[in-house]
């Protein structure tokens, strides 16, 4: 049912936010407050990030400072921060070119030691502004100079090479290797072809669900670091490979490991479809001027308040109905799909009715569409 399976990116956020309590868990009782704070102007990825850089700072305060040295991370107080100068900030980035832990030798480039300072700047700086520190050490020291890389463009004559190169691949491939490319050549080449088209991210990439592509505008939805949502468009030959793979190896392994649901079947084949599950069966949405139609049409909607939704006064006038102009802002082409509960229910326990039910939508959706 709509709303149970968690995206990607809920199950980082979850996965980041027990890792952030994790850590937590070994530093310093005040730096709970400090993540408090951040945490609606930071995403859980950054926030992980900056608990393992403050877990670096204290570790080298306990190697590296004599009055520190027979402590443990979580007793270092705000009082004993306050005692640290410049020279031991600046100590502190000298330190993080190498250094050894629990997970080996760590080696660090320009633009990570500038990132852990930045890091250890944000955080002497909240306590700073709340009066518990007398002053944010860290900005007594110039960060490091960041030299900019310069960006390294794929020409179209080599794009082509590298695609060809992948297709012809299996080739010089026997046995069980040959197997396996294979098995995973259509899909390989769509990731692929899709980061090349559009030039998004590794794990902008790994995020995509099938109900982030719009093939009507060949369109596609991305969360960007920090939560940021962003619609990208493809070209012919990105829609090309990515339907390959949809409609042949992905359709094929989705059929394989279980019975496709309804939704599924739906969503597989009207990418952007909405689905909700809900009793329509009051007539005031064809009766009703003023019904929340609308509603249906986003995701995430509240079907409680449609299923239960009863009209206040007279159906008022078509042309003056509020609810008429806010259907009238739908975007064309979406579309969305009403199941009774029961039916629902049904389907679930009965895969071959969801198939049933699947090609009487598919059949009106050729008469309506």
């Amino acid at each position: 049912m709509s709303g149970k399976n968690l995206t990607y990116h809920e199950e980082k956020k979850i996965e980041n936010t027990q890792r952030l309590r994790t850590i937590l868990q070994g530093l310093p009782a005040y730096a709970k407050d400090y993540f408090r704070a951040i945490e609606n102007t930071s995403s859980p990825r950054t926030r992980v990030s900056y608990a393992y850089d403050l877990q670096v700072f204290f570790r080298f305060l306990i190697d590296g400072n004599p009055a520190l040295k027979n402590k443990k991370m979580q007793e270092i107080t705000l009082q004993d921060i306050d005692q640290l100068t410049s020279s031991d900030i600046e100590e502190y980035q000298e330190y993080l070119k190498y250094y050894k832990s629990e997970n080996g030798d760590q080696k660090n480039d320009v633009s990570s030691i500038a990132r852990k300072l930045s890091s250890l700047r944000s955080f002497l700086n909240y306590f700073y502004k709340k009066e518990s520190l007398s002053k944010n050490v860290a900005m007594q020291v110039d960060m490091p100079k960041l030299h900019e890389k310069a960006i390294v463009r794929l020409e179209p004559d080599e794009v082509a090479i590298l695609l060809d190169n992948m297709e012809s691949y299996e080739s010089s491939l026997t046995g069980q290797k040959k197997m396996y490319f294979q098995k995973t050549k259509v899909r390989d080449l769509a990731i692929v072809t899709l980061l090349l088209g559009t030039g998004i991210r590794v794990s902008e990439c790994v995020g995509l669900d099938i109900n982030d592509l719009n093939f009507r505008e060949n369109s596609l939805r991305i969360i960007r670091k920090g939560g940021k949502e962003s619609i990208l468009y493809f070209g012919s030959e990105v829609e090309s490979a990515l339907l390959e793979y949809i409609n042949g190896p992905r359709m094929v392994t989705a059929a394989q490991a279980q019975p496709a649901s309804l939704e599924d079947m739906l969503r597989a084949n009207y990418p952007g479809l909405i689905y909700h599950v809900f009793d329509a069966s009051s007539s005031c949405w064809r009766t009703r001027n003023d019904y929340p139609h609308y509603l249906i049409y986003q995701e995430n909607t509240n079907t409680e308040f449609l299923e239960n939704w009863t009209p206040d006064g007279p159906n008022p006038d078509y042309s003056a109905s509020a609810a008429i102009r806010a259907l009238s802002r739908i975007p064309a082409g979406k579309t969305a799909v009403v199941i009774h509960p029961k039916v629902q229910e049904q389907m679930t326990e009965d895969s071959e009715y969801a198939k049933e039910i699947m090609a009487r939508i598919e059949a009106w959706f050729r008469f309506d569409m």
